[in-house]
């Protein structure tokens, strides 16, 4: 059957030709807007936070003192790509400069999205002020064309988003304890960032389920506010979340949690494989 291809997929699509041209970019120099004041001291690139900050600072001053027209205009290009680091910039909740992916450029922040949908791009536009915030997630490594953790500091500025970011390699799933703690990581810095209903949204949709993996999510009050494998339990108690011969799993794991997290281990209907398997759920 012919699918057609999502406008993410067919952002990331386009992006692949400019891996190489982004990984020559990098020439290990510091990167200097035009018309930005050179006199002061980049930080490290070993201190990426601190790069990171002083590389969003250069766009903000280069838009003081040159204007938005030229400040998209160079932060579009190739040569406004510092190795990892490069800007991107919105307005109006619209992409206006995304050197790395030029087809995202003209589209709303809801279109920027990492692995399986993630709303990236609506998280950051969520946690942004004008003193700056920070916001990890997964996307695409222009580099390396592979996934991978990226920290963004994003500024508003003017009623302009301003943000970079720089990358880490993501938990690999052959190490699974992590990669489900970091999973649930993941939805929480969503919560934390569009609140509940943006969250529960995003995590009842299948695009959210990444292999064996799904975030299940429910309230003070023990009610099921998102399971994308099994959508009837959405809206019923935590109760009704039962493994083979009714064995309560959804109380068990309702009682266990705490703000640390904690491991629960018990059988439970596989989505995949549609068998009762041995489940490991890392529960906050």
């Amino acid at each position: 059957m012919n699918r057609r291809k999502s406008p993410a997929t067919a952002a990331l699509v386009l992006l692949l030709p400019l891996l190489a041209l982004l990984a020559a970019c990098d020439t290990g120099e510091p990167t200097s807007a035009p018309g930005v004041d050179t006199a002061r001291e980049a930080p490290l690139r070993s201190d990426n936070d601190a790069y990171t900050q002083y590389f969003v600072r250069q766009a903000i001053e280069m838009y003081e003192s040159d204007g938005l027209d030229s400040t998209i205009e160079y932060y579009n290009t190739l040569e406004s790509v510092d190795g990892q680091w490069y800007m991107f910039i919105y307005g109006d909740d619209m992409m206006l400069a995304h050197a790395a992916n030029p087809a995202l450029v003209g589209r709303p922040a809801s279109e920027a999205v990492g692995p399986n949908g993630y709303p990236a791009g609506d998280a950051i536009a969520a946690v942004a002020d004008e003193a700056g915030s920070w916001f990890t997630y997964t996307f695409l490594n222009p580099q390396t064309g592979a996934p991978e953790m990226k920290r963004s500091w994003a500024v508003r500025h003017d009623e302009l988003l301003f943000g970079s970011g720089w990358y880490e390699p993501a938990t690999p799933k052959s190490d699974p304890a992590a990669y489900t703690q970091s999973f649930v990581r993941r939805a929480i810095a969503l919560y934390d960032a569009v609140g509940q209903e943006g969250t529960a949204a995003y995590y009842n949709t299948p695009e959210s389920v990444d292999g064996q993996w799904y975030t299940f999510i429910f309230n003070r009050d023990d009610t099921m506010l998102a399971h994308a494998a099994n959508p009837d339990l959405v809206g019923r108690p935590v109760s009704a979340a039962v493994g083979p011969n009714g064995y309560p799993a959804g109380d068990a794991i309702a009682a266990a949690a705490d703000d640390d997290g904690e491991w629960f281990t018990y059988s439970f209907l596989n989505p995949q494989t549609g068998a009762p398997e041995t489940k490991h759920s890392w529960a906050v």
